[in-house]
């Protein structure tokens, strides 16, 4: 069976030997694999892409390496990489980020018995992979499923499961829908289109460890332009009809973005922040009545370190719950982890 794997690549070179290593220990005989790779990084950084292009030879993947002329930016250079794969499963894949060893024979399971796309768990790590500080929980449907039939729940964590890049993977023959030019929903059209008319797979355990320090979402201000709720609803008007249940289940799902709030006072400012909170509250004016939109509105006078201690203790709050959950400790067994990480 024929995989495709796209790898948008922007200063990477540090953990990108450790990625590659991670799909390459994933490699079963019954598929053939193709990673498309598009180095995005500035013409004018000659080490860094020296560096990554190295990485990439000695990785002993296929690689169909290609080179921007200028930096495109995350959704042009996943537009790239999407228009070079005619056929087969298309799989989303992250310069930092780590797969399952089983990875590929899971993803081979699912598109033998009838899969059209597949998502999955994930933990999100900080520093070292068996410091998960934040997952993406179960679906609990065993077998095929179908997305129209997922209760709120189900597909509030479903919808929430796309939108971290590594692991999501669909057939490309069956997409009707382009990568999106926004950054922080971009991916995930392609995969919608299939999944709205096709029956897919979700992996209950995970299949990737995500990174948090790396995360471009802490270094480029811009991505934060429209607001991140913004995005998304124009993602989900798009996909589900206005007047369906399932658009009201997620537009008031997302107008409780407050994990957000935190991320864009952070790394964009107080003005992405006010213009977050007005969509918010536009999409579902009872929002108001929450308290947690006035707990953060307080803590937006707080300096920036205060928040970050804040935030550090809310991580370790939630390490010490998912380090004594047995299926998240038998989830990271499933990788293979370098000694120095």
């Amino acid at each position: 069976m024929k995989f495709s794997i796209l790898l948008p690549i922007y200063c990477g070179s540090n953990t990108l030997g450790d990625s590659l290593e991670s799909i390459r220990s994933a490699l079963i005989d019954e598929i053939t694999l193709t990673v498309f790779v598009l180095d995005d990084n500035h013409p004018n950084n000659f080490i860094e892409i020296s560096k990554t292009y190295q990485i990439l030879r000695e990785s002993k993947l296929n690689i169909d390496y290609n080179k921007s002329g200028q930096n495109l930016g995350y959704s042009s250079a996943m537009k790239f990489l999407y228009s070079k794969v005619s056929s087969g499963v298309v799989v989303y894949f992250a310069q930092d980020d780590l797969l399952s060893k089983n990875f590929f024979s899971q993803l081979l399971y699912a598109y033998s018995n009838g899969a059209c796309f597949t998502s999955r768990s994930f933990g999100m790590f900080e520093h070292t992979p068996k410091n998960i500080v934040r997952e993406m929980p179960p679906l609990e449907i065993p077998g095929l499923f179908s997305l129209l039939d997922l209760n709120e729940n189900q597909l509030r964590v479903f919808m929430f499961s796309l939108s971290q890049l590594s692991g999501l993977s669909f057939l490309k023959n069956f997409s009707i829908l382009k990568i999106h030019s926004h950054t922080f929903t971009a991916h995930i059209y392609p995969l919608m289109s299939v999944a709205l008319n096709h029956p897919g797979i979700y992996f209950d355990d995970y299949q990737v460890l995500c990174r948090i320090e790396t995360s471009q979402t802490k270094f480029e201000k811009k991505i934060y332009t429209p607001p991140p709720t913004s995005q998304w609803m124009d993602m989900i008007n798009s996909i589900f009809p206005l007047d369906s249940i399932q658009n009201n289940w997620m537009r008031i799902d997302r107008s409780k973005n407050f994990d957000g709030l935190n991320q864009i006072l952070l790394y964009s400012g107080r003005t992405s922040f006010f213009k977050e909170i007005f969509i918010m509250m536009k999409i579902n004016p009872y929002i108001i009545l929450n308290i947690n939109i006035y707990i953060w509105l307080i803590l937006q006078f707080f300096p920036k370190k205060i928040i970050l201690i804040i935030g550090n203790l809310v991580k370790q709050y939630r390490f010490r719950r998912l380090s004594k959950s047995q299926r998240v400790l038998n989830s990271i067994n499933n990788f293979i982890i370098n000694k120095r990480l």
